[in-house]
């Protein structure tokens, strides 16, 4: 009698999401199914189905379809949607738990079989490694396993040792020597002597003498972690440029040493073109370090010209406002993108204009929307001006959707304390001390904090 709405209500479809929130919820929560379709219908990528949906992003558009139409929402509507709210967000986040355990039962299944297959290739390896004893020795060995090395010792012949020659015998040591160790072992080179070829020696080409040595700043596996942390020129010519700026700066390269690194890093075309733009001779000069300073800088001032910046404004434009990011920081990201790929090298105050406007259409669309409204002229304003404008908007977004969020969990306590004074299984009891006498007030209220209100 009193509840002649629900009995209206058409029973979903089996095995959908509507199903599941009519047999577990109540017929309440079926009821506005129609028309929140209606309401989504011109989103088509996120149109609320009419049996239902537990997708977030489907639920997130509802919410603001439902808080742009405002007052003509009604009170039931509200808390049908946080049923829904509700049921979508659990499952989300249980979903979430069992990805986590998924990923830590595979991980610990792929360790699992990483430690066999280790442990099978070291007794392998162990296997492989030992020394197996002579005809001779094989019943002593037998007879004790514990002196199985001396037998196999004792079965070795004997080394005729010349008086002349002899030297006292040692061990080997259980472990390679320090590298202290081994540089006070190494005989002392004369004076003017050709280094060993187990020394670091840097080779750079030149055309008509060939190879000329050079005194190494660095070994050859200092050179190649260099060479591997450096970034191509073509990638990121900027970002090049100032590590090559460093590593000429703390090293201070000679010429060898810098044809060296530079033949390492370059291409022989980029090379090329880099030589010849920076005036760069092919044979050595015999300069100085003071002298070196000014090849240098050409050769940094070359590095601009040789692979100019790249221009890629999809990337530019691209560049959105990520959630929950500070305006500032995604000023300060759009910023450094846009120095990356705007393929030209004009200062950033000559293009104010343009990357304010960028900046505008990537921000949050509430915090857009807000702008927009508050000051219709922003086109005219420079960064500094849209940037405490797009902190303003952002400042009274947070503080909404913080009393949303208060105003939300008050209406579910409220709906929970309804259910129980009702007496049924999820059922809302209406009149005086049923659903709509309790939260008419506060919807009233979560409405009002509509985007644009204050």
């Amino acid at each position: 009698m009193g509840h002649s709405a629900s009995k209206e209500i058409r029973i979903p479809p089996e095995g959908t999401p509507a199903s599941y929130m009519y047999h577990r919820y109540g017929p309440h929560t079926c009821q506005f199914l129609e028309k929140w379709n209606s309401y989504t219908e011109s989103y088509p990528l996120k149109e609320f189905p009419l049996e239902g949906t537990f997708e977030m992003d489907k639920i997130d558009h509802l919410r603001r379809v439902l808080q742009h139409r405002r007052r003509k929402v009604s009170s039931n509507q509200w808390v049908t949607y946080f049923a829904w709210y509700e049921e979508t967000s659990t499952r989300l986040r249980q979903s979430e738990i069992r990805c986590v355990h998924d990923s830590q039962e595979k991980l610990q299944a792929e360790i699992k079989e990483l430690k066999r297959e280790v442990s099978l290739d070291r007794k392998e390896r162990l296997n492989s490694a030992q020394v197996r004893p002579s005809l001779g020795s094989e019943d002593k060995v037998r007879d004790n396993p514990a002196h199985s090395s001396d037998a196999a010792m004792a079965s070795l012949p004997e080394v005729q040792e010349n008086s002349s020659t002899s030297r006292p015998r040692r061990s080997a040591p259980d472990h390679p020597p320090r590298m202290e160790e081994a540089e006070q072992s190494r005989p002392t080179e004369q004076l003017g002597a050709q280094p060993k070829a187990d020394m670091p020696l840097m080779l750079a080409p030149t055309p008509d003498v060939g190879l000329a040595p050079a005194q190494p700043p660095w070994t050859p596996t200092e050179l190649y972690q260099l060479v591997l942390r450096l970034l191509e020129i073509k990638e990121d010519p900027e970002k090049f440029k100032e590590q090559l700026r460093i590593v000429l700066a703390c090293f201070k390269p000679t010429w060898a040493q810098a044809q060296q690194l530079l033949g390492a890093l370059l291409e022989w075309d980029v090379q090329k073109r880099l030589f010849e733009e920076a005036s760069w001779p092919m044979e050595d000069p015999g300069w100085s370090e003071q002298e070196l300073v000014d090849p240098h800088r050409r050769l940094l001032e070359a590095v601009s010209k040789v692979c100019p910046r790249k221009c890629d404004w999809s990337k530019i434009l691209a560049c959105k406002q990520k959630k929950g990011e500070e305006p500032a920081d995604y000023m300060e990201r759009l910023l450094e993108m846009t120095r990356r790929y705007i393929g030209f090298d004009e200062p950033i105050h000559a293009i104010e204009g343009l990357i304010g406007g960028w900046f505008v259409d990537g921000l949050h669309w509430e915090v857009r929307n807000r702008l927009k409204q508050v000051s219709p002229g922003w086109r005219e304003q420079n960064l500094r001006e849209l940037l405490d404008l797009a902190d303003s908007c952002w400042a009274k977004k947070q503080r909404r959707e913080e009393t949303l969020e208060r105003e939300f969990m008050a209406l579910r306590l409220r709906e929970l304390r309804a259910t129980v004074h009702g007496g049924g299984r999820g059922r809302m009891v209406e009149g005086r001390r049923g659903y709509g006498a309790i939260h008419a007030v506060h919807t009233e209220n979560y409405m009002a904090i509509d985007y644009g209100c204050d």
